[in-house]
């Protein structure tokens, strides 16, 4: 959603000021030559964009499981938090989540 409207405004910043004027304030913010800044945008624009996964993304059951493959006797009762924390009965709100983690010392993420 943001960058959506960071595209929008500059977009908007092109077509009021035009693509010289825009490049030549902005490589002033950045301490760059308006060339260096129009290398950096193609650069930018040649890169394929990256996926961490290649495939679906497990399911935190499925996750728990392979979580626990050193230490099967905690294996059940992950999973048993696993599957009721997906079907919200465990930690059903942000809030819940964020309060279980500083009670246990963890930072969020």
């Amino acid at each position: 959603m943001t960058a959506d409207l960071i595209d929008i405004e500059l977009q908007l910043l092109v077509l009021r000021y035009g693509r010289e004027k825009v490049l030549a304030a902005l490589s002033r913010l950045v301490e760059q030559t308006p060339r260096e800044l129009e290398q950096a945008i193609q650069t930018l624009g040649r890169r394929a964009p990256t996926n961490r996964r290649s495939g679906p993304k497990p399911s935190l059951t499925e996750d728990a499981a392979s979580q626990c493959r050193d230490r099967p006797e905690i294996a059940e009762p992950l999973r048993a938090l696993a599957i009721a924390f997906e079907n919200r009965t465990f930690l059903p709100n942000l809030r819940d989540v964020q309060r279980f983690l500083d009670r246990s010392g963890v930072p969020p993420r």
